[in-house]
Protein backbone atom coordinates (compact mmCIF):
# COMPACT_ATOMS: atom_id res chain seq x y z
CA UNK A 1 0.00 0.00 0.00
CA UNK A 2 2.96 2.28 0.61
CA UNK A 3 3.77 2.00 -3.10
CA UNK A 4 0.36 3.29 -4.23
CA UNK A 5 -1.09 5.21 -1.30
CA UNK A 6 -1.26 8.51 -3.17
CA UNK A 7 -3.29 7.05 -6.03
CA UNK A 8 -5.30 4.27 -4.36
CA UNK A 9 -9.07 4.73 -4.84
CA UNK A 10 -10.52 1.46 -3.45
CA UNK A 11 -9.53 -0.63 -0.44
CA UNK A 12 -11.18 -3.70 1.06
CA UNK A 13 -9.50 -4.82 4.26
CA UNK A 14 -10.09 -7.74 6.61
CA UNK A 15 -8.60 -9.14 9.80
CA UNK A 16 -5.48 -7.06 10.23
CA UNK A 17 -4.18 -5.62 13.47
CA UNK A 18 -3.19 -2.23 12.03
CA UNK A 19 -4.62 -0.01 9.34
CA UNK A 20 -1.99 1.06 6.77
CA UNK A 21 0.05 3.90 8.26
CA UNK A 22 -0.07 5.97 5.10
CA UNK A 23 -2.24 8.91 4.07
CA UNK A 24 -4.76 7.88 1.41
CA UNK A 25 -5.66 11.24 -0.15
CA UNK A 26 -7.58 9.80 -3.11
CA UNK A 27 -9.34 6.85 -1.48
CA UNK A 28 -12.99 6.97 -2.51
CA UNK A 29 -14.26 3.62 -1.28
CA UNK A 30 -13.39 1.71 1.90
CA UNK A 31 -14.84 -1.67 2.80
CA UNK A 32 -13.92 -3.12 6.18
CA UNK A 33 -14.56 -6.75 7.09
CA UNK A 34 -13.46 -6.55 10.71
CA UNK A 35 -12.27 -3.74 12.97
CA UNK A 36 -9.14 -5.05 14.66
CA UNK A 37 -7.63 -1.58 14.59
CA UNK A 38 -8.62 1.92 15.69
CA UNK A 39 -11.43 3.29 13.56
CA UNK A 40 -10.00 6.78 13.84
CA UNK A 41 -6.64 5.74 12.42
CA UNK A 42 -8.49 4.39 9.40
CA UNK A 43 -10.85 7.24 8.64
CA UNK A 44 -8.33 9.97 9.41
CA UNK A 45 -6.20 8.68 6.53
CA UNK A 46 -8.93 9.17 3.95
CA UNK A 47 -11.65 11.34 5.49
CA UNK A 48 -11.43 14.18 2.96
CA UNK A 49 -11.80 11.98 -0.12
CA UNK A 50 -14.01 9.09 1.05
CA UNK A 51 -17.27 8.73 -0.88
CA UNK A 52 -18.37 5.22 0.13
CA UNK A 53 -17.90 3.46 3.48
CA UNK A 54 -19.06 -0.14 3.97
CA UNK A 55 -18.68 -1.66 7.45
CA UNK A 56 -21.66 -4.03 7.31
CA UNK A 57 -19.56 -7.11 8.01
CA UNK A 58 -18.08 -5.64 11.17
CA UNK A 59 -19.29 -7.39 14.30
CA UNK A 60 -19.33 -5.80 17.71
CA UNK A 61 -17.14 -2.74 17.21
CA UNK A 62 -17.15 -1.06 20.67
CA UNK A 63 -18.60 2.32 21.49
CA UNK A 64 -15.94 4.98 21.19
CA UNK A 65 -15.57 8.72 20.77
CA UNK A 66 -14.41 9.65 17.29
CA UNK A 67 -11.96 12.43 16.51
CA UNK A 68 -13.00 15.79 15.13
CA UNK A 69 -12.47 14.99 11.43
CA UNK A 70 -15.37 15.33 9.00
CA UNK A 71 -16.43 13.20 6.03
CA UNK A 72 -17.34 16.01 3.63
CA UNK A 73 -17.74 13.85 0.51
CA UNK A 74 -19.35 10.72 1.93
CA UNK A 75 -22.55 9.83 0.07
CA UNK A 76 -22.88 6.08 0.85
CA UNK A 77 -22.77 4.51 4.31
CA UNK A 78 -23.49 0.84 5.06
CA UNK A 79 -23.51 0.22 8.81
CA UNK A 80 -24.91 -3.30 8.76
CA UNK A 81 -26.43 -4.90 11.86
CA UNK A 82 -24.00 -4.35 14.69
CA UNK A 83 -22.58 -0.84 14.51
CA UNK A 84 -22.76 0.68 18.00
CA UNK A 85 -25.29 3.56 18.15
CA UNK A 86 -22.64 5.93 19.55
CA UNK A 87 -20.34 5.29 16.58
CA UNK A 88 -23.23 5.39 14.11
CA UNK A 89 -24.53 8.73 15.36
CA UNK A 90 -21.08 10.30 15.18
CA UNK A 91 -20.55 9.01 11.64
CA UNK A 92 -23.92 10.36 10.55
CA UNK A 93 -23.06 13.75 12.05
CA UNK A 94 -19.84 13.82 10.02
CA UNK A 95 -21.62 13.32 6.68
CA UNK A 96 -25.13 14.61 7.36
CA UNK A 97 -24.97 17.25 4.62
CA UNK A 98 -23.88 14.87 1.84
CA UNK A 99 -25.21 11.38 2.65
CA UNK A 100 -27.31 10.02 -0.21
CA UNK A 101 -27.70 6.33 0.73
CA UNK A 102 -27.86 4.81 4.21
CA UNK A 103 -28.07 1.13 5.19
CA UNK A 104 -28.60 0.18 8.82
CA UNK A 105 -30.76 -2.16 10.89
CA UNK A 106 -30.48 -1.15 14.55
CA UNK A 107 -32.98 1.71 14.94
CA UNK A 108 -33.77 1.48 18.64
CA UNK A 109 -31.95 4.65 19.67
CA UNK A 110 -33.67 7.96 20.44
CA UNK A 111 -30.80 10.03 19.02
CA UNK A 112 -32.13 9.12 15.58
CA UNK A 113 -35.14 11.34 16.30
CA UNK A 114 -32.79 14.34 16.05
CA UNK A 115 -30.85 13.19 12.98
CA UNK A 116 -31.34 15.29 9.86
CA UNK A 117 -30.10 13.98 6.50
CA UNK A 118 -31.35 16.46 3.88
CA UNK A 119 -29.63 14.74 0.91
CA UNK A 120 -30.82 11.22 1.76
CA UNK A 121 -32.55 9.61 -1.23
CA UNK A 122 -31.99 5.85 -0.70
CA UNK A 123 -32.71 4.07 2.58
CA UNK A 124 -32.32 0.41 3.58
CA UNK A 125 -33.14 -1.04 6.98
CA UNK A 126 -35.47 -2.49 9.55
CA UNK A 127 -37.89 0.05 11.00
CA UNK A 128 -39.93 -2.09 13.39
CA UNK A 129 -39.39 0.25 16.36
CA UNK A 130 -41.09 3.53 17.22
CA UNK A 131 -37.85 5.46 16.73
CA UNK A 132 -37.17 3.71 13.42
CA UNK A 133 -40.64 4.53 12.13
CA UNK A 134 -40.24 8.20 13.11
CA UNK A 135 -36.87 8.34 11.34
CA UNK A 136 -38.47 6.82 8.25
CA UNK A 137 -41.42 9.20 8.41
CA UNK A 138 -39.14 12.24 8.80
CA UNK A 139 -37.26 11.43 5.57
CA UNK A 140 -40.13 9.88 3.58
CA UNK A 141 -40.76 12.99 1.50
CA UNK A 142 -37.28 12.95 -0.03
CA UNK A 143 -36.73 9.21 -0.66
CA UNK A 144 -36.68 7.77 -4.18
CA UNK A 145 -35.87 4.19 -3.12
CA UNK A 146 -36.63 2.17 0.00
CA UNK A 147 -35.72 -1.37 1.06
CA UNK A 148 -37.34 -2.70 4.23
CA UNK A 149 -36.43 -5.92 5.98
CA UNK A 150 -39.47 -6.99 8.01
CA UNK A 151 -42.49 -4.74 8.37
CA UNK A 152 -42.99 -1.84 10.76
CA UNK A 153 -45.63 -2.10 13.48
CA UNK A 154 -46.34 1.35 14.83
CA UNK A 155 -50.08 1.80 14.81
CA UNK A 156 -52.36 2.92 12.01
CA UNK A 157 -49.93 5.41 10.52
CA UNK A 158 -50.09 6.59 6.90
CA UNK A 159 -46.66 7.55 5.60
CA UNK A 160 -46.56 9.51 2.35
CA UNK A 161 -43.68 8.85 -0.07
CA UNK A 162 -44.33 11.38 -2.86
CA UNK A 163 -41.08 10.65 -4.75
CA UNK A 164 -40.63 6.92 -4.13
CA UNK A 165 -39.86 5.06 -7.39
CA UNK A 166 -38.46 1.80 -6.01
CA UNK A 167 -39.65 -0.31 -3.05
CA UNK A 168 -38.23 -3.67 -2.02
CA UNK A 169 -40.22 -5.28 0.78
CA UNK A 170 -37.71 -7.94 1.84
CA UNK A 171 -38.49 -10.56 4.47
CA UNK A 172 -42.23 -10.03 4.78
CA UNK A 173 -43.98 -12.71 6.83
CA UNK A 174 -47.61 -13.38 7.82
CA UNK A 175 -47.01 -12.70 11.52
CA UNK A 176 -45.61 -9.26 10.77
CA UNK A 177 -48.62 -7.94 8.89
CA UNK A 178 -51.15 -7.09 11.58
CA UNK A 179 -53.96 -4.58 11.38
CA UNK A 180 -51.72 -2.16 13.26
CA UNK A 181 -49.11 -1.93 10.54
CA UNK A 182 -48.27 1.40 8.99
CA UNK A 183 -49.57 2.05 5.49
CA UNK A 184 -47.45 3.55 2.74
CA UNK A 185 -48.76 5.96 0.12
CA UNK A 186 -46.63 5.68 -3.03
CA UNK A 187 -48.20 7.70 -5.87
CA UNK A 188 -45.25 7.48 -8.31
CA UNK A 189 -43.94 3.96 -7.58
CA UNK A 190 -42.54 2.14 -10.63
CA UNK A 191 -40.75 -0.92 -9.21
CA UNK A 192 -42.09 -3.18 -6.47
CA UNK A 193 -40.17 -6.25 -5.26
CA UNK A 194 -41.57 -8.56 -2.58
CA UNK A 195 -39.61 -11.38 -0.95
CA UNK A 196 -40.34 -13.43 2.13
CA UNK A 197 -42.58 -16.13 3.57
CA UNK A 198 -45.98 -14.56 2.96
CA UNK A 199 -48.58 -11.85 3.44
CA UNK A 200 -51.38 -11.97 5.97
CA UNK A 201 -53.45 -9.41 4.10
CA UNK A 202 -53.59 -8.07 0.57
CA UNK A 203 -50.67 -5.95 -0.52
CA UNK A 204 -52.90 -2.95 -1.24
CA UNK A 205 -53.84 -2.81 2.44
CA UNK A 206 -50.17 -2.09 3.18
CA UNK A 207 -48.93 -0.13 0.17
CA UNK A 208 -51.36 2.20 -1.54
CA UNK A 209 -51.56 4.47 -4.56
CA UNK A 210 -49.13 2.76 -6.94
CA UNK A 211 -51.70 1.27 -9.29
CA UNK A 212 -51.50 4.00 -11.93
CA UNK A 213 -47.69 4.12 -12.17
CA UNK A 214 -46.30 0.64 -11.42
CA UNK A 215 -44.26 -0.82 -14.30
CA UNK A 216 -42.37 -3.75 -12.81
CA UNK A 217 -43.34 -6.18 -10.04
CA UNK A 218 -41.44 -9.22 -8.79
CA UNK A 219 -43.07 -11.48 -6.22
CA UNK A 220 -40.86 -14.09 -4.54
CA UNK A 221 -43.35 -15.53 -2.05
CA UNK A 222 -44.70 -19.05 -1.53
CA UNK A 223 -47.23 -19.60 -4.29
CA UNK A 224 -50.27 -19.51 -2.00
CA UNK A 225 -49.56 -15.84 -1.21
CA UNK A 226 -48.93 -14.63 -4.75
CA UNK A 227 -52.52 -13.79 -5.67
CA UNK A 228 -52.88 -11.39 -2.71
CA UNK A 229 -50.38 -9.07 -4.39
CA UNK A 230 -52.72 -8.46 -7.33
CA UNK A 231 -56.02 -7.29 -5.91
CA UNK A 232 -56.33 -4.23 -8.19
CA UNK A 233 -55.90 -3.43 -11.86
CA UNK A 234 -52.35 -2.43 -12.85
CA UNK A 235 -52.70 -0.68 -16.23
CA UNK A 236 -49.05 0.39 -16.63
CA UNK A 237 -47.31 -2.84 -15.67
CA UNK A 238 -44.84 -4.16 -18.25
CA UNK A 239 -43.36 -7.17 -16.44
CA UNK A 240 -44.52 -9.50 -13.67
CA UNK A 241 -42.01 -11.97 -12.25
CA UNK A 242 -43.52 -14.90 -10.35
CA UNK A 243 -42.30 -18.10 -8.65
CA UNK A 244 -41.97 -21.08 -10.96
CA UNK A 245 -44.69 -23.06 -9.13
CA UNK A 246 -47.39 -20.40 -9.54
CA UNK A 247 -50.48 -22.24 -10.74
CA UNK A 248 -52.07 -21.56 -14.16
CA UNK A 249 -55.31 -20.58 -12.40
CA UNK A 250 -53.55 -17.86 -10.39
CA UNK A 251 -51.65 -16.64 -13.44
CA UNK A 252 -54.97 -16.34 -15.30
CA UNK A 253 -56.42 -14.19 -12.48
CA UNK A 254 -53.32 -11.99 -12.47
CA UNK A 255 -53.43 -11.65 -16.24
CA UNK A 256 -56.92 -10.16 -15.95
CA UNK A 257 -55.47 -7.28 -13.88
CA UNK A 258 -52.79 -6.39 -16.44
CA UNK A 259 -52.66 -4.73 -19.85
CA UNK A 260 -52.47 -7.01 -22.88
CA UNK A 261 -48.84 -6.05 -23.50
CA UNK A 262 -47.63 -7.10 -20.03
CA UNK A 263 -45.39 -10.16 -19.77
CA UNK A 264 -45.75 -12.69 -16.93
CA UNK A 265 -42.52 -14.62 -16.43
CA UNK A 266 -41.87 -17.70 -14.29
CA UNK A 267 -38.98 -19.47 -16.05
CA UNK A 268 -35.61 -18.81 -14.43
CA UNK A 269 -33.78 -17.73 -17.59
CA UNK A 270 -36.58 -15.33 -18.53
CA UNK A 271 -36.69 -13.86 -15.04
CA UNK A 272 -32.92 -13.35 -15.01
CA UNK A 273 -33.03 -11.61 -18.37
CA UNK A 274 -35.90 -9.37 -17.28
CA UNK A 275 -33.98 -8.39 -14.15
CA UNK A 276 -30.88 -7.58 -16.21
CA UNK A 277 -32.93 -5.44 -18.59
CA UNK A 278 -34.69 -3.64 -15.76
CA UNK A 279 -31.42 -3.05 -13.92
CA UNK A 280 -30.04 -1.27 -16.99
CA UNK A 281 -33.14 0.86 -17.27
CA UNK A 282 -33.34 1.64 -13.55
CA UNK A 283 -29.63 1.52 -12.72
CA UNK A 284 -30.04 4.04 -9.91
CA UNK A 285 -31.85 1.43 -7.81
CA UNK A 286 -30.83 -2.08 -8.85
CA UNK A 287 -27.73 -3.88 -7.63
CA UNK A 288 -26.40 -7.35 -8.29
CA UNK A 289 -27.28 -8.19 -4.70
CA UNK A 290 -30.95 -7.44 -5.32
CA UNK A 291 -31.04 -9.58 -8.45
CA UNK A 292 -29.24 -12.42 -6.67
CA UNK A 293 -31.69 -12.28 -3.76
CA UNK A 294 -34.74 -12.42 -6.00
CA UNK A 295 -33.37 -15.36 -7.98
CA UNK A 296 -32.47 -17.16 -4.76
CA UNK A 297 -35.94 -16.62 -3.30
CA UNK A 298 -37.70 -17.77 -6.45
CA UNK A 299 -35.52 -20.75 -7.32
CA UNK A 300 -33.32 -21.54 -4.32
CA UNK A 301 -35.86 -23.78 -2.64
CA UNK A 302 -36.36 -21.75 0.54
CA UNK A 303 -39.37 -19.71 1.63
CA UNK A 304 -37.28 -16.94 3.15
CA UNK A 305 -34.00 -15.22 2.39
Amino acid sequence: IGQCHNSLTFLSIGNVSHFPAHPLPNLRELKVISWMFDINSALEQCCNSLVKLDIREVRGYPATELSAYQLPKLTYLDLGMDCDPLVRNQLLAKCNKTLNKLIFYNTNDEQLLFTELPQLRHLVGNFNTFVGCQFLKKHAGQLVSLEICDWIQTGKTLIDFPQLNFFWYNGCHPGGNTKQDAKFKTPVLKDLLITGSGLKTSLTNLVQGYEATLEFIAVALPSRFVESCFSQDLPKVEYVLLPKDTSPAVIKKIRAKLPDTAEILTAKSAVQQALRDRAKRQSLYYTQEIADCLIYCMYGGNDTF
